[in-house]
This record gives C-alpha cells, structure tokens and sequence, in this order.
C-alpha cells in the first residue's frame, strides 16, 4: 500500500533462529523489543506513524487508507461494507492456508492438498461475487485488494502453481494488481519486494517457497 501510494517507510524486519543447545526456536530479536515500542497490543506486524501506533494488519491497512487515500476505504457505503463483508471471507481463507504449515499434522503434497481443499471453495465463492475487470468492492480499488492479492500469491507459490488452474479468475485478478502503478514498479524491485519466504522458519510448508 505504501508503495502504491508513494509514501516513503522503513520496513522493520524481525528474524529467528534455531537454538542447537536448548532445540528450540530463538525469538528473541522480536521479544527483546516487542513491549518497549509502546504499543497497546504488541503483535506483528505494526505501523508506526508519529504518535499513531497501530498493530493488526486491516486495522494498519485501513489506517493506512484513511491517512494516505480515503478512496481505498471505498467510494460509497456499499464498497465499504463490502471490502468489510469480504474481509471476514478473505481472512478466513487466510487462516486456513497458514495455520497447517505450523501445526505440523500433515506434509508434503497431503498437506498442500488439505489446504487446496479447504481454500478452493472460498476462492471460488470469491470470483463469483467479484466480477471480470472489477475489485473485491467493485469498480474501486480499497485496501481489502491488498490483502486478497498477497493471500492469492502465497496460495500459488505453496501450491506449486496447481492453484493457477483450480480458479483461473484468481490469477488474472493478481496479475492486473501487480501491473497497478506504484505496484509494479515496488514488485519488481528485488532490493526492496521480499518474494520468499512466506512463512516463519519452523513451519512445514512456504519456509522456503
């Protein structure tokens, strides 16, 4: 979003690392320092604007919106509902994408196929509602695009592409937001997009995607 909107950030990065002697994982370049930013509720990510210290990541984006581009809140009542209403769905498949990757009960291709079964209903769902051509709310672009879009790009990175052909109309909406000015000119930066990782060192899946 930031880049998108021409606005200048520093993108804070914390890592981990396996602790051979104790056999567990080292978090500590973010605990040593998670309650002394003064955040309300310290959880990652988190935005830091001034006084302004928010954590959650569609409460950062629509701060984001409403600071930055009101028009990313929606044009209307409607598209704000909606990017709302969606959210709950995208989230969701959000939760059930990532969440098995760190549990652990299934690997390799049983894993990547629980999680294309749970997904590809609500993707589906999704690009029912979401006409050819349009956003997640409809003609506007709202913050809810950013989160779909990255949600669809993890999808197809852990899935090993077989995602592309399970809902088509996915990929198409992902590669017209990475052509978005602003977008592309950040996605194409390898100094400044991190493509990989997707997911935290200990999990089972998307660690190295």
């Amino acid at each position: 979003m930031f880049a998108y909107l021409g606005v200048d950030f520093e993108d804070v990065k914390y890592g981990v690392t396996l602790d051979q002697d104790m056999g567990s994982w080292d978090r500590s370049q973010w605990t040593d320092v998670k309650f002394t930013l003064g955040l309300e509720y310290p959880n990652l990510p988190y935005l830091i604007d001034g006084e302004s210290k928010v954590s959650e990541t569609a409460a950062i984006m629509k701060y984001v919106a409403k600071k930055w581009d009101s028009s990313l809140l929606g044009k209307t009542a409607a598209e704000t509902a909606r990017a709302e209403m969606l959210y709950a769905h995208v989230n969701d498949m959000k939760q059930k994408c990532t969440g098995p990757c760190y549990r652990g009960e299934k690997q390799g291709d049983e894993l990547k196929d629980a999680i294309a079964e749970d997904c590809q209903p609500i993707l589906e769902r999704l690009f029912e509602v979401i006409q050819p051509g349009q956003w997640a709310a409809g003609e506007t672009l709202t913050w809810l695009d950013f989160f779909l879009a990255e949600v669809i790009e993890y999808l197809e990175a852990i899935l090993d592409q077989r995602f592309v052909a399970m809902v088509p109309a996915s990929h198409e909406y992902l590669e017209r937001f990475l052509a978005l000015d602003g977008v592309k000119a950040y996605y194409a930066d390898e100094t400044r997009s991190m493509k990989a990782p997707w997911n935290n060192a200990m999990a089972v899946l998307g660690q190295n995607a």
